[in-house]
């Protein structure tokens, strides 16, 4: 069996997925990766991420490595994250990237029990799908936290990536609204590029916070 499918059958866990704005699309075609954020620079019209939470990051190493996180291209294992409850006032405007849970087996992959940039969590390296039994699959899963500050902090496991994740593992896009997927559409079109394009606003928080 597949990683993916080992994954979903043993933890309930569904593709990893990276969330961006629709304007950064042609530099991530450009680049026909996404890379980090030590890396993307100028290629990145907007970062959606709160600044004060990419200084924490910058600050957090990688365990089992002298790197740190803006060494690494991120990704949840769940969607409706907090940063999406946030900016859903944002949701024409953002963009979910679904890869494979395949690409752990990438050199140098590793991924967190939760929110990578918090103290409490810890970061592994990926040996097998047996080691993804650290993860809270119910608390990635769920889409309200409410005060659970832990609850919260797993919900937010990550995938990281190092140097660049190249698009050829890219499952497909997924938009809020129609009017969204033929802006992406649009783009994918001037750029010579065959991209699946889903529209799933169930992935997407509508006016109520959880």
């Amino acid at each position: 069996m597949s990683i993916s499918n080992d994954a979903r059958l043993k933890f309930q866990l569904a593709p990893a997925f990276h969330c961006t704005l629709i304007k950064n699309i042609p530099n991530i075609l450009q680049a026909a990766a996404l890379l980090p954020k030590n890396r993307v620079g100028s290629l990145q019209k907007e970062d959606l991420s709160n600044p004060d939470i990419q200084r924490a990051r910058s600050e957090r190493i990688v365990d089992g490595c002298d790197r740190n996180l803006h060494d690494f291209v991120p990704l949840y294992f769940g969607f409706k994250t907090p940063m999406m409850a946030l900016k859903q006032n944002r949701n024409e405007e953002i963009l979910y990237l679904r890869f494979p849970l395949e690409i752990l087996s990438l050199p140098g992959a590793r991924f967190s029990d939760g929110n990578a940039r918090a103290s409490e969590t810890k970061i592994y390296s990926f040996h097998s799908v047996d080691d993804l039994s650290v993860l809270d699959a119910k608390a990635i899963n769920s889409v309200k936290w409410g005060q659970d500050e832990e609850k919260k902090r797993k919900k937010q496991a990550e995938i990281l990536i190092p140097d660049s994740l190249s698009l050829e593992y890219l499952i497909d896009m997924t938009c809020f609204s129609e009017t969204a997927s033929q802006r992406v559409k649009t783009v994918l079109q001037d750029y010579g590029r065959n991209i699946r394009v889903q529209v799933r606003p169930g992935f997407y928080f509508r006016e109520i916070l959880p």
